[in-house]
């Protein structure tokens, strides 16, 4: 079954899609950007639409290109296609929206999903924890195998992947095939030229992101990447957007800055202020949301605020790995050192443990050029756009990443690095900066200048004050014994990764993707500790 989330044509599109010609059914998540161009060319060859959604676009393509119809699509996307005897898994080549699967009886019938909780309901599939996983988050902070789950036996269709599927005599014979980003526009002959034409793709990005039937909002946090969003969906759009911030500290510099530059352009800003009983609350329901133990509190709480008012947010995601804003783009080696030590006693993921071991040869390796790579890969769909999909989706909210549209994307991967990490002056996603003063100019409001200047912040910052007094809570409650005689001690780093790996368990392993009834994190807590 699928439950659409209605944003594209309100009164029809219900999924299952079934085709009235050919009897293929699809069930789709996401959205197609180049819909409207794709559909003219479709009717011009004959086909006849039932509906106004971009799902039935995508099953239309299908019955003309068969699984390459994925070639022809722009825009984010998971789905099936289930046709007679053959079906195609197909997954947008970022992996922006996931899709898992599971292989069962011998590789005889197979299973999928957005959501691992949907895949569990199956009494079949197992739900047994990944220590490859594990070993993966302890060595590289996420899991480097973008084929791979926490749980053994199930998995992630890879981003930029379609599979088609067959029914033979008594297996299911599985091709994979690449969907390619697209050819990128010719390479400018200098940064000036450069800059224009990313202008260019990054005002058309977010114009097609824009689309649909129902009012989005953004969210701010006043640095450079959302404030480059507002900015320019002021310009296009003009004033009066909503804008919200999250976090738990009203004094917190988030706050202050996303309010100035909410202010500036005009926009409607809402502030999400959590206190730290709020944010235990809302630790197991982030748990189940985020299908993992890593801490998106203040996400999950931001979207639900959001959903009470809308279905659509678009968000800053993505920029820091296609532009190079991350540490890790300037200290390569440094990395690239640490990741190489890991203890071999470790089990690692296979695409892990082959960057392991192509990081410890150092065998013509050129860091900054393999940083940039690994940061796009496994590491932006498992740490970023996974979690981003699921704690919205929880809400009923789609969250929209412009600056992973395909076209930028392939356009800024293409460009000399120097242009993204400029180390002479010192400048982390250095063209990015030239188009947001190139957009800036025509404001003269000197105030937005801020947002180039600002220091690097995230989403963990916006929970410090509630993650610290957990730290608190649980290191003066649970005896020295919990954390050194925890079965899965070698994977984590202390006694709130514990916890949350327990909780995690609890839910997923114990009660196969429901939440307990009447869970609550303190009693929890003295639980582990013996205490009641």
């Amino acid at each position: 079954g699928a439950a659409r989330l209605r944003i594209v044509d309100l009164t029809a599109g219900d999924q299952p899609l079934v085709s009235a010609r050919t009897g293929a059914v699809l069930v789709f998540n996401g959205e197609i950007y180049n819909y409207r161009e794709l559909r003219s060319v479709l009717s011009a060859r004959g086909h006849r639409f039932d509906t106004a959604t971009d799902s039935e676009v995508v099953l239309r393509a299908y019955e003309e290109y068969g699984w390459r119809c994925v070639e022809h699509l722009r825009g984010m996307y998971a789905f099936a296609i289930v046709d007679g005897e053959r079906a195609i898994l197909a997954r947008d080549p970022l992996g922006i929206k996931p899709l898992h699967y599971c292989l069962l009886d011998g590789g005889r019938r197979l299973v999928f999903a957005s959501e691992i909780k949907a895949l569990l309901r199956c009494p079949a599939v197992p739900a047994r924890l990944n220590e490859a996983a594990l070993g993966d988050l302890h060595v590289f902070e996420y899991v480097a195998d973008a084929r791979a789950t926490l749980f053994e036996g199930i998995s992630s269709l890879e981003p930029g992947c379609c599979l088609e599927v067959a029914v033979s005599a008594d297996r299911l014979d599985i091709r994979a095939h690449r969907i390619a980003l697209p050819p990128p526009a010719a390479s400018p002959e200098n940064v000036e030229a450069a800059e224009q034409e990313l202008e260019t793709l990054l005002d058309a990005a977010l114009r097609s992101h824009r689309m649909g039937d129902v009012p989005l909002c953004l969210t701010l946090s006043g640095g450079l990447d959302s404030t480059f969003l507002a900015l320019v969906l002021s310009q296009q759009a003009g004033p009066g957007a909503v804008s919200y911030v999250a976090g738990d500290d009203a004094q917190h510099v988030d706050f202050e800055q996303a309010r100035r530059m909410a202010g500036l352009l005009g926009f409607e800003h809402r502030a999400v202020l959590f206190s730290f009983e709020q944010y235990l609350a809302a630790i197991p329901a982030t748990i189940l949301a985020g299908e993992s133990f890593t801490d998106g509190v203040p996400q999950y709480l931001l979207f639900q605020a959001i959903g009470r008012d809308f279905r659509v947010a678009l968000n800053g995601e993505g920029a820091d790995e296609v532009f190079g804003g991350y540490p890790e783009h300037w200290w390569a080696d440094r990395y690239v050192e640490r990741i190489s030590q890991a203890p071999r006693s470790l089990p690692l993921t296979e695409h892990g443990a082959e960057a392991r071991d192509v990081l410890a040869s150092k065998r013509d390796l050129h860091t900054d050029a393999w940083m940039y790579e690994h940061l796009l890969g496994a590491q932006l769909v498992d740490r970023h756009l996974h979690p981003l999909d699921k704690l919205s989706m929880a809400s009923s909210v789609e969250v929209r990443v412009p600056f992973l549209a395909d076209a930028v994307a392939a356009y800024v991967r293409t460009l000399p690095s120097r242009w993204r990490v400029n180390r002479e002056i010192g400048s982390s996603k250095y063209i990015l900066r030239r188009v947001y003063l190139r957009r800036w100019k025509s404001t003269a409001e000197p105030g937005l200048v801020e947002a180039v200047l600002r220091e690097k912040r995230g989403f963990p910052d916006a929970r410090r004050a509630s993650d610290g007094r957990f730290h608190h809570v649980c290191d003066r409650v649970l005896p020295e014994r919990y954390f050194t005689e925890h079965p899965h001690r070698r994977f984590l780093l202390h006694n709130v990764q514990a916890i949350w790996l327990d909780l995690f368990q609890l839910i997923f392993c114990e009660h196969r993707g429901l939440l307990p009834a009447g869970l609550d994190v303190v009693e929890f807590v003295a639980a582990r500790a013996g205490k009641r």
